[in-house]
């Protein structure tokens, strides 16, 4: 429509139609959350499984244009919980059952490993592994070669094995070690075991040098380096001015005792190692348990005080009382049995309010309820409200709000708010409203690019709606863009330059290999080209690598020949 010069709108109304719209769904193994039937374009569905089973996508469904229909997307669905294996196992991993894939929750596997491989520790060839409720591994059931660290130890003046080097179990290597230390091995040679690299140490210090232990000071024989089999007394400078006497045993001091400023500590039925560096561990005797969670305990002398020694209570009675999720648990005592009763947190009630105390466990006083779930809401609660561009929630972050609760948003600095700033959450669902951030002024200068700049010579100052393109360096790919766009103050449009691979004659040196149809000694491969390789004369792959690569954002695999 336009103005004529008798001050008359020319043209025909524009007429906006109700966009699209989807209905609730009927999930399998599923259900909708809420009451709502309808939603609007780009509102999320809420949806929960039934129990074993689990949404087919974690991705949240959203209600989207499809042509001129409405649909979900991803499709709201729910899959029973499974876990899975790939067959066959990788090299060094072997199953029992061998030929079965799918597991249900509760179905247990047995990983067999070769004899250059482990699973859970080095030390540890096979194990079973169980299919949780979540539909995964309680041990990943792949099996890995064992291989030395080739990090160089402090004691060493060199070590036969580079950065890039992977020694695996049998394998050695040449050491010589640094002054003042002397060789472990006979023929100063280390070799690879499932302990790692032996012998341990490599290096022997030939002397040690002075020690400073906290609050103790040398009470005889002080001096800055001693031999083998030397001895020095200590004196603890607190209260107690108890003595104890360190030796040098080949480059190591060995008796090193702590002066803590805490008295002798006491855990009745129980038992205590240390204290180290005051700090002490403790546990229960048959029959007893801690009065916290976890069979062990750690205190530390603060301030003359032993923090954190707890009580061991029969095994018949209970310790501290469960996390309660969305709410709380206030101890009393009723009748002589011990109980305690859940509080939950606002707009959360409780199935049932009271845990008791039977053979030393918490249980809930119901059949058929979960901790987990105790507290239930009275009301669908929200999911954090959606993020405005430019504003910020002048409250703070929660995971979940309230049915009815608000939340009020505030521009940043130069920015003004457009519409309403305040939307309610309805059951699940925030208010949808038009809340926008603008920005009367332009735009000063774009962006840099890494790896590339742009077409024309930047000004200081844009409009609204200007524009502004990029190139990349040479070899250098694009993914995105080329422009960026002046809107209310800010440059839109995101691309990036995606790096070239450099591969030269150094570099397949090391791997023993060539360029397949080519001869020369250096290319610059940009993104997403392939490069053909081949083994020198005499030479053949060792690992799993192809001898076809591709070069992704300057990064390439390179096989490997002997």
């Amino acid at each position: 429509m336009y103005c004529d010069q008798n001050g008359q709108w020319i043209g025909t109304e524009p007429k906006c139609t109700e966009g699209i719209k989807c209905r609730a769904p009927v999930i399998a193994n599923g259900v909708v959350l809420g009451d709502v039937q309808e939603y609007k374009e780009n509102q999320v569905l809420h949806y929960q499984c039934d129990p074993q089973y689990k949404r087919a996508e974690e991705r949240q469904s959203k209600c989207t244009k499809v042509g001129t229909k409405a649909e979900w997307s991803p499709t709201p669905a729910c899959e029973s919980i499974k876990c899975e294996v790939k067959l066959p196992a990788l090299e060094g991993t072997r199953y029992e059952p061998a030929f079965r894939n799918v597991f249900l929750p509760g179905d247990t596997l047995r990983v067999l490993c070769g004899e250059k491989h482990w699973i859970v520790d080095h030390q540890t060839t096979s194990a079973e592994t169980t299919c949780q409720s979540d539909g995964k591994w309680s041990i990943r059931p792949l099996c890995h070669e064992v291989i030395c660290s080739s990090q160089r130890d402090p004691h060493l003046y060199s070590w036969g094995v580079y950065w890039y080097d992977q020694k695996r179990l049998g394998d050695s290597a040449y050491y010589r070690c640094r002054n003042g230390y002397q060789s472990t091995s006979r023929n100063n040679q280390a070799t690879c075991t499932r302990d790692g690299w032996t012998p341990k140490p490599l290096c022997r210090g030939t002397y040690c040098t002075k020690l400073n232990i906290e609050n103790a000071e040398i009470s005889y024989n002080s001096r800055d380096r001693y031999y083998h089999n030397e001895r020095v007394q200590y004196t603890c400078m607190n209260g107690n001015k108890n003595t104890f006497t360190i030796t040098c045993i080949r480059g190591d001091w060995t008796g090193i005792k702590s002066c803590s400023e805490c008295q002798k500590a006491d855990v009745p039925y129980g038992f205590i190692v240390g204290p180290y560096q005051d700090k002490l561990y403790y546990t229960c005797n048959d029959g007893y348990k801690l009065s916290t969670k976890g069979w062990w305990g750690e205190a530390r002398c603060i301030g003359g005080v032993w923090s954190g020694l707890n009580q061991c209570i029969d095994k018949g009675l209970c310790g501290e009382t469960p996390v309660i999720p969305n709410g709380k648990v206030n101890p009393q005592v009723n009748r002589g049995a011990r109980t305690s009763e859940i509080i939950c947190n606002e707009g959360y009630y409780a199935q049932n309010n009271l845990l008791i105390c039977h053979n030393g466990k918490w249980l809930l006083a119901g059949p058929g309820l979960s901790l987990e779930t105790i507290c239930e809401p009275t009301a669908v609660h929200c999911s954090p409200p959606p993020k405005i561009q430019n504003a910020v929630v002048l409250s703070s972050y929660q995971k979940e709000y309230l049915s009815d609760s608000e939340v009020t948003y505030q521009c940043r600095d130069n920015f003004t708010v457009e519409g309403e700033d305040t939307i309610r959450c309805n059951a699940g669902q925030w208010e949808e409203k038009n809340i926008t951030c603008i920005l009367p002024e332009g735009c000063g200068i774009p962006p840099t690019l890494a790896d590339g700049d742009t077409k024309e010579t930047v000004q200081i100052q844009y409009r609204h709606n200007e524009k502004v393109e990029y190139l990349c360096q040479n070899l250098y790919q694009m993914e995105g863009g080329p422009f960026r766009t002046c809107k209310n103050g800010e440059w839109i449009g995101q691309m990036r330059c995606l790096k070239p691979c450099t591969v030269d004659e150094d570099v397949m040196g090391i791997h023993n290999i060539r360029f397949k149809f080519s001869n020369e000694k250096k290319l610059y491969v940009p993104h997403n080209d392939v490069i053909d390789f081949s083994c020198i004369y005499g030479t053949r792959r060792v690992d799993r690598v192809g001898m076809r690569q591709t070069c992704i954002d300057g990064v390439m695999n390179f096989p490997t020949c002997v």
